[in-house]
């Protein structure tokens, strides 16, 4: 009775914030979760916001259910459009629109995010309205659909009350899943009262779960210091579907190192990959133009004084924001993907999800991040590249990168398919559905 309990279709209730249409790494583990557990017996729903991007905004299945729109964050993105036009009229034309709305915006959501912390200290004001939209609506779709297992995934954390209180109403079962942590992040910032308040909060809320998830080992050593119980991981990855595609692409013929994503001076910073470079042209080991570094994203601005100042303008190349599908295809045909982690002790904790999409790839990471974390961990255990926490490790990587390419006209794939595979969202949600089988 047991076995067939356990192998009937479980019907399971995922509440996120963040879902399709977003590109965002949090919208992914959901679209993973979504897309692949009815190949392991079981029925997703979807419990989240509405779309922002509403001209985006694909047609959802009758299992996504979206609450309705924000009024506070309406209210705040209008009055901020509405004084951009205003100050537009009375400014120069040579002042963009956008530049303009992007600064009133930030004028905006920072006196916003002032008022939050001293005035509402305990999430954002308008996450707290969504509270009670998603309450109501979770209500209405546990009335109305068999469902055996709630899943909530923060952050934001404001989705574990609503797991919190659905599970109170209901006595359905409830799995807390971190993608970060709540009031142990080391980035948390808050004062000390109302951090005490959300320590006792989060404590409180997170006892009632059933059973508490989290993306790497750290976390998972993190919360279980915290809560006495265990927690189990279930490590985020990348769709093997949207790589199918690129696994005819060719390699580019010129030594290219590519890197996806933000930029963020000071943390998330390329300086000592810049300066292994500068230091090789001035010694005479390589040309100016024999390396190509391919920068595609946003918030890259940071870049062009590094550039200046290493002289390196024939050698990094700073491209356009381009869209998930080609910036795949970029990664795919590079020599080397250079992945960026603040070299903090803090940081090695943390596991960014553009790992599993270079992963994806099958081509050498050269990672600047700290050793003995979770992405050295990951990129060592099954050959996915090498990780360099000094200028020293960096040089005699690219050192050997570069006299490789010059005798071979490549660099070669360092791991196996099978390692690849382990990554993928097909073994996600396999690893989930083994845990909603223990509940």
């Amino acid at each position: 009775m047991e076995n067939n309990r356990k192998n009937t279709i479980k019907k399971v209730l995922i509440i996120s914030w963040h879902y399709l249409p977003s590109n965002a790494m949090a919208a992914q583990r959901v679209k993973g979760f979504v897309k692949y557990l009815p190949e392991f017996g079981c029925q997703p729903l979807v419990l989240t916001r509405a779309s922002i991007s509403k001209d985006k905004l694909m047609e959802d299945s009758q299992n996504i259910f979206r609450t309705e729109d924000s009024n506070i964050e309406n209210l705040v993105r209008n009055k901020c459009k509405r004084t951009t036009k205003k100050i537009e009229k009375k400014q120069s034309k040579t002042l963009s629109l956008s530049s303009i709305f992007k600064y009133i915006k930030g004028i905006v959501f920072l006196l916003a995010k002032r008022f939050n912390k001293y005035i509402v200290p305990i999430f954002n004001i308008w996450e707290w309205e969504w509270y009670f939209k998603a309450c109501k609506l979770g209500l209405e779709i546990l009335a109305n659909e068999k469902i055996d297992i709630i899943i909530t995934t923060s952050p934001p954390e404001i989705v574990h009350l609503v797991g919190a209180f659905l599970k109170r109403k209901t006595g359905i079962k409830w799995i807390a899943d971190y993608r970060d942590l709540w009031t142990k992040n080391p980035y948390y910032s808050q004062t000390i009262i109302y951090k005490k308040l959300e320590e006792i909060l989060e404590r409180k809320i997170i006892n009632k779960a059933d059973k508490t998830l989290t993306t790497t080992s750290s976390f998972s050593k993190i919360l279980e210091e915290q809560f006495m119980k265990k927690t189990t991981v279930v490590m985020n990855g990348f769709d093997s579907r949207n790589f199918t595609e690129i696994q005819t692409i060719k390699l580019t013929k010129h030594f290219t190192i590519t890197h996806t994503g933000s930029i963020y001076q000071g943390t998330r910073d390329p300086s000592m990959l810049f300066e292994c470079l500068s230091d090789f042209v001035k010694e005479g080991i390589i040309k100016e133009n024999e390396i190509k570094v391919r920068f595609y994203g946003q918030n890259l601005s940071p870049l062009y004084s590094l550039i200046n100042k290493y002289a390196l303008d024939n050698m990094v190349t700073i491209e356009r924001n381009i869209p998930h599908e080609e910036a795949i295809k970029k990664q795919k045909e590079s020599q080397l993907l250079l992945l960026l982690q603040w070299l903090r002790e803090e940081e090695k904790a943390f596991c960014p999800g553009k790992l599993f999409e270079y992963i994806a790839t099958g081509r050498p990471i050269i990672a600047i991040a700290p050793r003995n974390g979770e992405v050295a961990r990951i990129i060592e255990k099954d050959n996915f590249g090498c990780i360099c926490e000094t200028k020293n490790c960096l040089k005699d990587k690219l050192y050997n990168f570069i006299i490789e390419f010059r005798e071979k006209g490549s660099i070669k794939k360092w791991t196996t398919d099978k390692a690849i595979k382990k990554h993928s969202h097909q073994i996600m949600a396999k690893n989930l559905r083994k845990i909603l089988n223990e509940l």
